[in-house]
């Protein structure tokens, strides 16, 4: 599927370096995304591939923000925090026993 997509100069520079071999630009597009673009790569190729390196940025950014609101959810949940209180607590209890038990 085609879209229409708006390019200003910037976006279009880096396209353009996108194509030659051994650009910065394109070894680093290559080490995040396993794309490799070169001269004879097309415009539209090229353009996918800095698509595809946003989408996963987008994704990666989702996963962290979504973490850290879980995170901010237990910290914040009383009754996850009993719970983690009560499993440390038993934890510490089970190492202490399996010590005296070896000695």
């Amino acid at each position: 599927m085609r879209k229409s997509v708006p390019l200003d100069d910037a976006d279009l520079d880096i396209l353009q370096r996108l194509g030659y071999d051994g650009s910065p630009e394109a070894v680093a597009l290559h080490a995040a995304t396993g794309i490799l673009t070169m001269q004879g790569t097309s415009e539209a190729e090229r353009l996918h591939a800095l698509i595809v390196l946003g989408r996963r940025a987008l994704e990666e950014k989702v996963l962290e923000i979504g973490y850290r609101r879980l995170a901010e959810f237990l910290e914040t949940d009383e009754e996850s925090r009993r719970w983690r209180e009560s499993r440390r607590a038993r934890n510490i209890r089970r190492s202490v026993e399996d010590e005296d038990g070896e000695a």
